[in-house]
């Protein structure tokens, strides 16, 4: 009887440590799919000359984001073209990204991204993010382009915290 009580115990404590084991697997390895280069919304609402010359801000956001959905346990997966009806797909799109100022009065640099979450096609939730930013210090002397990669690098970093808050 003891024998048969000790097993039941064994088996019991086996089955409890694998559905642990398959539950944390299956959060590690939550799969989110992104754009590997996010695009804009409507290239007209962004100035002319941001197109030009800050080519890599949409690159600069979709590795913002990866990176951070990585660190918290997702993995992800980067496509040239998004399929929102299969699995959980994060589509964001900038909005904006303005350039202004001038060294004697300070640069004023910022921009926008739409987000929206999609699991199989269905809208799983949505939200609008927005960074200003003048540079930092030294900034009058910096580069447009090196200001806005850095706020699309953290606009990526917003949108991952929201994701995760969202799973």
């Amino acid at each position: 009887m003891m024998k048969k009580k000790c097993q039941m115990a064994v088996l019991g404590a086996a089955l409890t440590f694998s559905s642990w084991a398959v539950a944390q697997e299956n959060v590690g390895n939550k799969l989110i799919t992104i754009a590997e280069n996010t695009p804009y919304l409507d290239e007209t609402l962004v100035q002319e000359n941001v197109l030009k010359e800050c080519t890599a801000l949409g690159t600069t956001f979709s590795d913002s984001l990866a990176e951070q959905l990585t660190a918290s346990g997702f993995e992800v997966q980067k496509s040239a073209r998004l399929d929102i009806t299969k699995g959980d797909v994060v589509q964001a799109q900038l909005v904006t990204m303005t350039s202004g100022g001038s060294i004697m009065f300070g640069k004023q640099m910022g921009g926008s991204v739409k987000v929206t979450i999609y699991h199989d096609g269905k809208v799983t939730g949505a939200k609008s993010f927005t960074r200003t930013s003048g540079g930092g210090m030294f900034g009058v002397y910096r580069g447009a382009c090196s200001i806005l990669g850095k706020v699309s690098n953290v606009l990526g970093q917003d949108v991952a915290k929201w994701v995760i808050e969202q799973k």
